[in-house]
C-alpha cells in the first residue's frame, strides 16, 4: 500500500473518533484493546487495522444516527408533528422550527442530540396541554 493511503486512513480514523466524541485517553484505551495490548497509538496501527477500525466506527456512528433519528420521529409522531403517511408537515416543521432549520437526515450526531432535547421539551409541553388544544398547536399554516 502507498504511504499516502495509510495517512488518509489515519486522518479518516481521527475524524471519526472526533465526531464520536472520543477523547485522547479513550482513544488510547480503545486502540490498546483493539490491538490486544500491542500499542496504544493510532500511528502504530497497520493499514489493515486502520481499515477495520474505521469500518467498526462507521457502523457504530451510523447506528447512533439511526437510533436518534428514530427516537425523534417517535416523539414527533406522538405529538402530532409527524404523520407517517404524510411527510410534508414534518419536513416543514424541521425546516422552519427545528433547532438548526434543516431536514432530519442532514443533522450530524451532535446536532441530533440537541434536536432530541428540543423534541423531548416539545413532548413535555404537549403532555401538559389540554387534549382539544393539542391538535391545533403544531399545525403549520
Amino acid at each position: 500500500m502507498k504511504p499516502n493511503h495509510k495517512k488518509s486512513l489515519h486522518r479518516k480514523l481521527m475524524t471519526l473518533l472526533s465526531k464520536a466524541g472520543i477523547h485522547a485517553d479513550m482513544r488510547h484505551e480503545m486502540i490498546h484493546r483493539f490491538t490486544g495490548g500491542r500499542t496504544t497509538s493510532s500511528k502504530d496501527l497497520t493499514t489493515g487495522e486502520l481499515a477495520e477500525l474505521i469500518n467498526r466506527l462507521q457502523g457504530d456512528y451510523e447506528d447512533q444516527l439511526r437510533r436518534l433519528r428514530s427516537e425523534i420521529l417517535a416523539i414527533a409522531t406522538r405529538t402530532g408533528i409527524h404523520d407517517p403517511k404524510n411527510w410534508d408537515k414534518f419536513n416543514a416543521f424541521m425546516i422552519h422550527r427545528s433547532i438548526h432549520h434543516k431536514p432530519l437526515n442532514e443533522y450530524s450526531l451532535d446536532e441530533l442530540k440537541e434536536l432530541r432535547r428540543q423534541f423531548r421539551a416539545i413532548e413535555r409541553r404537549y403532555k401538559q396541554q389540554k387534549p382539544a388544544f393539542r391538535l391545533k398547536k403544531w399545525q403549520l399554516n
